[in-house]
């Protein structure tokens, strides 16, 4: 499969691999950005390219994401030959969460040997989502293996979950793509998500409003009411059985309304039997945090996708809820995790453990309580 690129994709790829300074052996960060549609990942295949035709087996190229999520979507975008494997950036550095048991504060530290070798370039896609916590954890490993590292993202598109990502304020060699080229020229939603970029970088001086925009096919953005919503929805789902494709996937700006709506979605597919319950076989899920077990081993990872096994009713730590078996989609391995009925007695259990915690300045039992319970 052939890229061809144009001219300013190509004047920024060959400033990117200057800038990259591939001819010596020491350490290198630089940045490529772009909107979405500009063309970061053919980008990123032509850097490839590059290195691979200028120095063959001397510098192994090393692709990884933030998000396991991430990771699989830059594996399936990039040409075949480019890439065997895509992982995210914590594993490809051997780097994981964790904490002072005095004080509370959470780290990064290296826990295990990282899946590079030396004079490697280091390639992390989606890096608006890399933290300050997160470079100062792999500073003296790109030192120490003299790494080229490539972070690439869109300073516009998510953030960091917890903490700043400092990687886009230019003070690392940055180089930006600044065109739209490929379909989604001409989506109304990646159209209007265009104009508030603008508007926050400051080249409009007013606001966009959102109101319904469609394309030619009756597709983009839809305002509606409540109601119309809910009346839709309904429409949608009323005809859902178990198993079924879902037909509009959906998503809520927080996990009670997501919550709610799945519980709207099981009552339509099991409204015969009178009840619904609370997990079905091989419904799937997606978990909102990572989940480490009492030994320390992290059984699942955030935004990892799980279909149910089994579920038994079960309390921890005083919170009823239920032990449920499910299968990983990151490993396909079966393992057990725990989730509470409700997610504020979670959160009211977490806030007297912390308060014990600063009380004794002893944080372990906070610590293993917040990391085994799965929010799913």
């Amino acid at each position: 499969m052939s890229i061809t690129l144009s001219q300013h994709q190509l004047d920024i790829v060959s400033q990117t691999v200057d800038a990259l300074n591939l001819d010596s052996y020491t350490h290198t960060l630089a940045v490529l950005t772009g909107v979405a549609g500009s063309g970061k990942t053919s980008c990123i295949a032509s850097i490839m390219d590059i290195i691979a035709d200028k120095h063959g087996n001397a510098r192994k190229v090393y692709l990884a994401a933030t998000t396991h999520t991430a990771a699989a979507i830059l594996k399936s975008t990039l040409p075949s030959q480019h890439v065997k494997k895509c992982l995210t950036a914590h594993k490809l550095f051997g780097v994981k969460p964790s904490y002072n048991v005095n004080n509370g504060q959470e780290k990064l530290i290296t826990a295990n040997q990282p899946l590079f070798s030396s004079n490697g370039v280091v390639i992390i896609d989606e890096s608006s989502m890399i933290n300050d916590k997160f470079l100062y954890a792999i500073s003296n490993i790109v030192s120490k293996y003299t790494l080229k590292v490539l972070f690439v993202g869109d300073y516009f598109q998510l953030p960091p979950v917890k903490g700043q990502c400092s990687i886009f304020d230019t003070t690392l060699p940055t180089f930006h793509l600044t065109t739209v080229h490929r379909q989604l020229k001409g989506n109304p939603i990646v159209e209007k998500a265009l104009d508030y970029v603008d508007f926050i970088s400051g080249k409009t001086t007013i606001e966009p409003s959102i109101n319904t925009l469609l394309d030619s096919n009756g597709k983009g953005i839809h305002v509606l009411t409540h109601q119309k919503f809910i009346e839709k929805f309904v429409d949608k789902y009323i005809n859902f059985k178990a198993g079924d494709k879902v037909p509009v996937p959906m998503c809520t700006y927080t996990n009670a309304a997501a919550i709610n709506y799945n519980n709207m979605i099981r009552k339509a597919t099991y409204l015969l039997s009178g009840t619904t319950q609370d997990y079905y076989e091989n419904e799937e899920f997606i978990s909102n945090t990572s989940v480490i077990n009492e030994q320390g081993k992290v059984i699942l990872d955030n935004n990892e996708k799980i279909n149910i096994i089994s579920y038994r009713p079960y309390e921890y730590e005083s919170m009823h809820g239920y032990k449920l078996l499910v299968k990983r989609s990151n490993t396909r391995e079966s393992v057990e995790i725990f989730t509470p009925n409700n997610l504020g007695t979670l959160n009211a259990v977490l806030k007297g453990l912390k308060e014990t915690a600063i009380k004794n300045k002893s944080w372990a039992t906070y610590y293993r309580v917040k990391n085994y319970v799965a929010d799913i």
